[in-house]
């Protein structure tokens, strides 16, 4: 009876595998493989290696797929689909990038091999794909593959848009993922610069250097695109520390704690000063009022000032009488005289400053001092104090430099072969600085810096 329980199990365990194989493989054993580069394209490979169905995903993909890259081998017709892709400019024999996405046989080593014998460089990425990668797939209408490397470039710089990038070449979305250098939606990345077609105009009919060669010095050398190193720089100032650009950032640390030898602490504002002082603790003063002196009735100053005192109130700034007695004063013993009985004043002052209030201080007797400052402390949360100043490290991304193959030299950003050296020819070429030819027609650009993270 248990053995017979053994063999019911694993029967229904060879069920659930053979089911999903019949899922994973489509229904007769199916691949299913999709190509972004910017067309996008669907394959199915049949058990056999032979392409089954070929399908266009997107507008770009309409001129690259036909019909007799069907019923032929998987390899056959990606010699096609590359041949395509060349003749379109879609591909270059610099490095490419490629986005796969697969369910069933993995062709990415065919595939490489058919770019190599082609002679392009290729990138092929093969992304896990999420559940969220398949949501945005459905929603924009692209690739799940293209989805889950959208998500992966978001995710490593997170002021980009989604929803900018969904147009964009494989080319330029992987650019941004590992350089976080990125454009406006409407520009491309194109190396170190984001390009916009603006219009176009007519070529002209010159001696033109023919395609892969370039004129410099008026003769006509092979042409290739640059390359990235595998070295990572660092701009100036910066070391590369752990794969990171690091430089040191001293500041003077911020007072934190002050102390006074004498007075009271307060700041300018509260003891009514308003010129600043020089040092650390330049807002801040030491006010003293131990020696200080309040003001007093003219009567009571008795610094020489004439007075006089009369029914208990204070007179002073006598006057002789007037034949018209006494305008605007008050007659007291034979002299005119201002009423002094709320008038409040300094000894010794002689800048005619009246007081408002006996409890006010007399200025010139009050003491004030810079304070000490005991402690500081930094603005930046990961400084580190020492003494006055704060020491923190301050990170960016390095990058790699642009370099040349074997047998190329790099001159004016361009890699050039000095020993393949041939003629000009009657050809296209275009006017101006920001125009470049493409398909006979001559693109005038606009050009812009990209942005960064």
């Amino acid at each position: 009876m248990k053995k017979r329980n053994v063999l019911i199990i694993c029967g229904l365990l060879l069920v659930l595998v053979l089911v999903g194989v019949y899922f994973v493989f489509n229904r007769n054993g199916d691949t299913i493989l999709t190509i972004d580069i910017n067309p996008s394209i669907e394959i199915t490979i049949d058990r056999n290696d032979n392409v089954k169905k070929i399908r266009p995903l997107n507008e770009d993909a309409n001129v690259i797929v036909s019909s007799d890259m069907e019923n032929i081998s998987f390899k056959e017709a990606m010699g096609k689909i590359v041949d395509k892709l060349i003749e379109n400019d879609f591909i270059r024999g610099e490095e490419n990038t490629i986005v796969i996405g697969v369910e069933g046989k993995d062709y990415s080593n065919l595939m490489n091999e058919v770019f190599t014998e082609k002679n392009v460089k290729v990138n092929i990425i093969k992304p896990e794909i999420s559940e969220e990668a398949k949501e945005l797939a459905l929603q924009h209408g692209i690739t799940e593959a293209k989805a889950a490397l959208l998500l992966e470039t978001v995710s490593e710089n997170e002021q980009l848009n989604i929803d900018d990038f969904v147009e964009k070449s494989i080319n330029e979305i992987n650019e941004t993922k590992l350089t976080g250098k990125y454009c406006d939606s409407d520009y491309n990345l194109e190396g170190d610069r984001c390009v916009k077609v603006i219009g176009e105009t007519a070529p002209i009919v010159d001696n033109i250097c023919p395609s892969g060669y370039n004129e410099y010095k008026g003769k006509c050398y092979e042409e290739i695109g640059t390359v990235e190193s595998d070295n990572l720089k660092c701009n100036e100032a910066f070391n590369l520390v752990d794969g990171k650009c690091v430089r040191e950032i001293v500041e003077n640390a911020i007072p934190n704690k002050y102390t006074c030898a004498s007075g009271t602490l307060m700041t300018r504002v509260q003891a009514g000063l308003t010129r600043s002082t020089d040092g650390d603790a330049k807002d801040m003063v030491c006010v003293d009022t131990s020696n200080a002196t309040h003001p007093m009735s003219p009567c009571e100053v008795n610094d020489g000032t004439e007075y006089t005192i009369s029914g208990g109130k204070c007179y002073w700034h006598r006057a002789p009488v007037m034949a018209s007695g006494c305008p605007g004063k008050i007659q007291v013993g034979g002299f005119c005289w201002d009423d002094a009985s709320n008038i409040l004043i300094c000894k010794g002052a002689r800048d005619g400053k009246r007081y408002s209030s006996r409890n006010e201080f007399c200025e010139g007797s009050v003491k004030y001092t810079n304070p000490s400052v005991t402690e500081y402390k930094c603005s930046n949360n990961n400084a580190k104090l020492s003494g006055t100043k704060c020491t923190f490290e301050e990170t960016e991304e390095g990058y790699r430099e642009r370099t040349c193959p074997n047998g190329f030299t790099l001159t004016e950003n361009r890699c050039l072969n000095y020993n393949n050296v041939i003629d000009k020819v009657i050809g296209y070429r275009c006017q101006g600085e920001n125009s470049r030819l493409e398909k006979d027609v001559c693109q005038l650009l606009d050009i812009k810096e990209p942005m960064s993270e």
